[in-house]
């Protein structure tokens, strides 16, 4: 991936922008409808993943931190194969937005809810794209050295 400073910076820019325009047009306990299965709902999570953990701020923000060093440690490295590094960048950027709002503000901003997940925003999607690639990644890895 050529220029993967200016990608993780899009990244995470379009992230804040979301939640910066969700905090100030959303008002909590208000879903607006986008469309049908698509609604806009202001969370503020305290915690990680669903909520879990929220009385430890200070500690998932050190994690976040060393998520985010580990990550760019081991791109530096190691990774070379170009699906695990666009999944190791995604999970970078999706670190990053998360990791300013638990830093700046001691929540993580959720908005995007489509009633079969729990209220997430852009940084956990870039997360699980980059999960899905690294994934897939494994598979194909997995496959050609069995086929050799």
């Amino acid at each position: 991936m050529k220029w993967p400073v200016l990608w993780i910076g899009m990244g995470v820019v379009v992230d804040q922008l979301t939640k910066a325009y969700a905090q100030a047009e959303l008002t909590f306990f208000s879903a607006v409808t986008v469309c049908k299965g698509l609604r806009f709902q202001l969370v503020h999570n305290y915690g990680a993943a669903y909520g879990l953990f929220h009385q430890y701020t200070g500690v998932l923000v050190a994690l976040n931190a060393c998520i985010i060093g580990g990550i760019i440690w081991y791109l530096w490295r190691y990774y070379h194969r170009p699906l695990a590094q666009a999944g190791f960048y995604f999970v970078l950027m999706g670190a990053m937005g998360n990791g300013i709002d638990r830093l700046v503000r001691g929540y993580v901003v959720d908005f995007i809810d489509i009633r079969i997940f729990p209220v997430f925003n852009i940084a956990d999607v870039l997360i699980n794209l980059g999960a899905i690639c690294l994934i897939l990644d494994a598979l194909r890895t997995n496959r050609d050295s069995r086929a050799t």
